[in-house]
């Protein structure tokens, strides 16, 4: 080891070696002991990536589709693109495929013509006969620094060593140095009566593509693991996710991205499980992912290694047997609300909403039990069997699926067991001429409500502010470009996680279309609205089913209503319809002006939390 200039060290006569820390490497690690566990258990014969042969079709295909998300080194937009025009079928073209996608051939075309000459829309040809057999691999383009030492060698006699002294001239780009070599490379080639003015075109014809020539033994080191990473992908997807999931467990951007991929991939990711679920993710008998705890923002990763410590001893019948035998106090009130607001004690309670209602009652609980060698007793110690914990919890209202919603997206990042705008389907259905999902290639114009994703600002070239976006509504997802014009008007709704109104020309996104494998559309938006100034006043009325509740609690609920003090009955527009039951027949019935009021997002969060989120749909 030294600290001196590489420089300085090459020419002193030392060797330099870069040693790079990958992570893919721990992801295939990862995978491997796990398949093979699994193998193990079923007895079948375990994996070895070291015996896998380099030609199987279903790895090509998977490669050719440009479905490579977590595929190494071929999983960027660009490199997906150049995969599905290139169509990879041999190992060698996905060592290609790595030398190409760089800045220098990638600026100067040679990917495009790599590409035509695979296909056959361009000829293959070769600077001199004798370089076919050095350059018939890449079809005749020269790509590597191997193939400009070959060149050398077998057009003007240099020698290895001479070569390769040739190579880091053609890459330095020393104008002296490069003379020389010029003369010795026309003089060489003069012994294989190669013309002076030949050997000069084809020594100008290396230089140029010298200077983009990357290192083939490193492009192919990278290669096997692009293929070994396919492999597992195409034959053991559950398996490899995991793994992938599971190095990035500190990223919720990263876990957002590869959770949609698992559901593109048809695996079902299950919600975070206390009683179950380890540090990393994981995969279950039924190869169904288990949502690693790590993932979980602001759990303490000791707490997590106490919860599994303890259960190779005990399980969990409920929240406060928890309690009792695990220390609360190593994960304290922070650890303990990401995991419920996560889903994590799901499998321990009656609700997500009981889960939460409990949270002081078990950090108290948890104190005392922490200190039960001080003299201190539990609490539940001498209650039967039978005791029911939650008894004191059961008039908690269930959680409305826009909270249950947003308490996910606070513990881990974002939205996981569903939309927030198929949340509120029935508020907004009528506030919209298309979900993402319906538009097709006949449709011209659409009113879309969407959760507002992403909005990069910039200038173009008039120096005027205009604005690219990119929203969902759990349908699918959609960008937009925004002018100045609309900018001016609203920019302050444009903010990140806001569910808004989008209306505007639609038309199919080719760029998507090509990187995603299936019809993308864009708009060109005309305007923004935000949900409230568009429910007041789109919607006329609201009708309550409250056909399957009993009589009792829809008198109740009605009280409750006619209560309500605030703002809840101001400036009311909008009137409300109850669908009842009434001896087995259904009945409607219009309540009176005293009962109008303003159908804002808040207001109806009211409605729902009194008669279920089910049973509130607005109408025009």
């Amino acid at each position: 080891m030294t600290q001196f200039d590489k420089d300085d060290v090459e020419t002193i006569g030392l060797v330099k070696f870069d040693f790079l820390g990958l992570r893919t490497l721990t992801v295939i690690d990862r995978a491997v002991k796990t398949i093979n566990q699994y193998l193990s258990e079923k007895n079948e014969k375990t994996l070895d990536l070291n015996s896998l042969t380099l030609d199987d079709p279903k790895v090509f295909d998977l490669l050719a589709s440009g479905r490579t998300t977590a595929v190494f080194q071929l999983e960027s937009t660009g490199m997906r693109e150049l995969i599905r025009r290139l169509k990879p079928t041999k190992f060698e073209e996905i060592v290609a495929l790595l030398a190409l996608y760089r800045p220098g051939p990638l600026e100067s075309g040679m990917h495009d013509e790599f590409v035509d000459r695979k296909h056959g829309k361009s000829k293959v040809t070769f600077p001199h006969e004798l370089l076919a057999p050095v350059l018939s691999e890449t079809y005749g383009v020269i790509l590597y620094q191997e193939q400009v030492m070959q060149a050398a060698q077998v057009l003007a006699g240099y020698s290895l060593g001479q070569a390769d002294i040739l190579r880091r001239a053609m890459g330095k780009k020393k104008v002296e140095e490069m003379e020389q070599q010029r003369q010795i490379f026309v003089d060489g080639c003069s012994q294989n009566d190669i013309k002076k003015a030949t050997a000069e075109k084809i020594f100008d014809l290396i230089e140029k593509f010298a200077g983009y020539g990357f290192n083939k033994s490193h492009s192919a080191a990278y290669a096997m693991l692009s293929y070994q990473t396919a492999y597992l992908k195409t034959y053991f997807p559950e398996h490899f996710m995991a793994a992938v999931l599971s190095t990035e467990l500190g990223n919720t951007d990263k876990i957002s991205t590869l959770i949609n991929e698992c559901k593109e991939m048809e695996i079902m990711v299950l919600t975070p499980d206390i009683k179950t679920s380890n540090k990393h993710f994981n995969v279950n008998e039924d190869l169904h992912i288990k949502y690693g705890l790590g993932a979980i923002k602001g759990v303490a990763d000791s707490f997590i290694d106490h919860v599994i410590e303890v259960r190779k001893n005990h399980s969990f019948k409920d929240l406060f047997d928890l309690t009792k035998k695990v220390n609360i106090r190593l994960g304290g009130k922070k650890s303990i609300e990401a995991l419920t607001k996560a889903g994590a004690f799901d499998e321990l309670a009656p609700s997500r909403s009981i889960a939460l209602a409990c949270m002081e009652d078990m950090l108290r609980e948890g104190q005392k039990n922490g200190s039960q060698m001080a003299g201190t007793s539990d609490l539940f110690a001498s209650m039967e069997e039978t005791f029911d914990p939650y008894e004191k919890y059961v008039n908690v209202k269930d959680l409305s699926k826009e909270d249950l919603l947003n308490h996910e997206r606070d513990a881990l990042g974002y939205y996981f067991s569903g939309h927030p705008v198929i949340a509120i389907e029935g508020m907004v259905k009528n506030l919209r001429s298309h979900t993402i999902g319906e538009v097709t290639d006949g449709i011209s114009r659409a009113k879309i409500v969407g959760l507002l994703n992403s909005y990069r600002q910039i200038r173009d070239r008039s120096n005027k502010q205009i604005a690219f976006i990119s929203f969902d509504d759990g349908t699918g997802t959609m960008e937009g470009t925004v002018s100045t014009d609309v900018l001016e008007k609203h920019h302050l709704l444009l903010k990140a996680n806001s569910i808004l109104i989008f209306a505007g020309s639609v038309e199919i996104d080719d760029y998507k279309s090509k990187e995603l494998n299936r019809r993308m559309y864009k708009m060109k938006v005309g305007t923004v609205t935000s949900l409230e100034s568009q429910m007041s006043q789109g919607n006329k009325s609201i009708m309550i089913d409250a056909r399957k509740l009993p009589n009792d609690s829809i008198q109740s609920n009605m009280t409750s209503l006619k209560n309500l003090n605030g703002d809840f009955w101001k400036h009311g527009n909008c009137k409300i319809h109850l669908k009842i039951l009434h001896e087995d027949s259904e009945a409607i019935i219009e309540l009176g002006d005293e009962f109008k009021l303003m159908p804002s997002s808040e207001n109806i969060k009211i409605l729902k939390n009194l008669f279920g989120d089910e049973a509130i749909k607005l109408n025009k």
